[in-house]
């Protein structure tokens, strides 16, 4: 029995994979400039809000299946670029193996030190797989993935953040939630990379300079 329920997933799946994904949501007129409020899960089941990167620089990166592997090795390489920088990797918070998002302990820590944590978010356009199909979506995912993913299985967060198809996108916000870099492709470049942290390095300052004034806008 358990074997044909295989053999059938294994099929309706495989049907799945031949045909054109589409989506039921209208295309906005323009992508929002602010990371809004948000509830997602991962693929470990962690349920994940905007709440939980609360005062945190946000990287958000990802795409449609047709550039995980892309999306994936982008986010390695900001991640390697952060860990050689002497200021922004004591910022960096990494998410443990099987550790979802909303565990916030070395948050907590980097709060405790008064430095703003720095966030990458790898995020999946999963939008148009069917339901039955989700469990097989995720339990590829938590093999493959240590490091959590959030599933955009409605696609809402995606198009309101103007994600391109078929493209890596990078946004960065400050801890005030605005949008400070944005790219799509599926390469990155040194200058970006530079860009990047240039723009990381000058928000953490201004939240340093933040903590000792008052009434200081981000």
């Amino acid at each position: 029995m358990k074997l044909l329920r295989l053999h059938i997933a294994l099929f309706i799946c495989l049907c799945w994979v031949g045909l054109p994904v589409q989506t039921s949501f209208a295309q906005p007129a323009e992508a929002s400039t602010k990371l809004a409020a948000f509830e997602l899960k991962d693929q470990f089941g962690g349920r994940v809000s905007r709440d939980d990167f609360k005062d945190s620089i946000v990287i958000v990166i990802g795409g449609n299946r047709s550039v995980s592997a892309a999306s994936e090795h982008i986010g390695m390489e900001i991640k390697r670029s952060f860990l050689d920088n002497e200021l922004l990797k004591d910022h960096l918070v990494v998410s443990q193996k099987g550790q979802s998002f909303a565990i916030r302990s070395t948050v907590g820590k980097a709060k405790s030190l008064q430095k703003t944590p720095i966030r990458i978010i790898p995020v999946a356009d999963v939008a148009g797989v069917p339901s039955p199909l989700r469990w097989l979506v995720r339990q590829s995912m938590s093999s493959e993935n240590d490091s959590p993913v959030l599933l955009d299985w409605e696609g809402h967060f995606t198009t309101d953040l103007g994600f391109e198809k078929d493209e890596v996108n990078i946004l960065l916000f400050s801890p005030g939630g605005n949008l400070r870099f944005q790219h799509s492709g599926r390469t990155i470049q040194l200058d970006q990379l530079k860009q990047i942290a240039a723009i990381t390095e000058s928000l953490i300052g201004s939240m340093a300079f933040q903590n000792n004034t008052s009434g200081y806008e981000r």
